[in-house]
């Protein structure tokens, strides 16, 4: 009998517990398995990382009765999702919200639906399985196109190890998706002002907190003539402010970009008090 455990780390929250304690499967430490098969012992790493995808690698060599009888070339889906997201995070060293996108994608949506319907198999997820699983995700047009290309971008890792002959994601379709003016619908004159209003009327101390308010038009004033995403804005560093413009860095090339901003927003800016080194957090 194969028993799998992890061995923590001394940094982990769950160091000197029990080893395989069912409450500790969900920590990043490594995974390892003892016990003896047909007469034969073992005790090693897995170099695995996922719960689910060591169970199932344990549960092959239990079934064809011999320690590493399956092969790398087969591997089973949560496997395969693991080196994959492996490969984003230390091979092409991806961004993080890029490596969140698509573990949000592989982890959170597909390993779930894969069990609910037993399909352990990377070979089980056709064509048709593919357009099954696309019709359980929730996304608008423009967020289903972008989760279809991450579905296609694994596939494709996966016949480049030649564990597939075929993308099985290429033949789906990507949503319609409508024009931009059809999409957003940007605030009236009017109900700017009514924000504006209501960030006055926002408690002057709370638990987060003095001076909210002025926070909070600071806040509503950046988001409204920067164009930049809420997240972006609330890891706003002073420095970035340089006299009435922004200065920031793209994401991708980590060019310098200038935004200007009207003397309003720039004076709520210089109105945050606070002796940290961001505005907002």
């Amino acid at each position: 009998m194969l028993t799998l455990y992890r061995r923590h780390a001394q940094d982990c929250k769950h160091y000197g517990k029990a080893r395989n304690d069912a409450r500790a499967r969900n920590c990043e430490c490594p995974i390892w398995v003892q016990g003896s098969l047909r007469r034969e012992y073992v005790r090693r790493s897995l170099d695995l990382r996922s719960w689910s995808a060591a169970s199932d690698l344990v549960r092959g060599w239990e079934a064809a009765g011999q320690v590493g009888a399956v092969e790398t070339e087969q591997p089973t889906v949560a496997a395969a999702v693991e080196k994959f997201l492996h490969d984003l995070e230390h091979g092409q060293q991806r961004k993080a919200p890029t490596i969140s996108k698509h573990r949000n994608l592989l982890e959170k949506r597909l390993l779930p639906w894969c069990a609910s319907r037993r399909y352990t198999d990377l070979r089980q997820l056709d064509v048709a399985a593919m357009r099954e699983f696309r019709t359980s995700w929730p996304d608008s047009p423009i967020s289903a196109a972008k989760n279809l290309e991450r579905l296609r971008s694994f596939f494709r890792f996966c016949m480049d190890a030649n564990w597939l002959d075929s993308n099985p994601a290429s033949p789906l379709k990507p949503p319609k998706v409508g024009k931009a003016s059809e999409r957003v619908k940007v605030f009236t004159a009017a109900e700017i002002k009514r924000i504006l209003k209501a960030c006055d009327q926002y408690p002057e101390r709370n638990a987060f907190g003095h001076d909210n308010p002025a926070r909070v038009r600071a806040f509503v004033l950046t988001l409204r003539y920067s164009g930049l995403r809420i997240g972006d804005v609330v890891g706003l560093q002073r420095r970035d402010l340089q006299d009435d413009r922004l200065q920031l860095r793209t994401a991708k090339t980590g060019e310098p970009v200038y935004v200007p901003l009207p003397a309003d927003a720039v004076d709520a800016l210089n109105d945050v008090q606070g002796n940290g080194d961001r505005f907002f957090w």
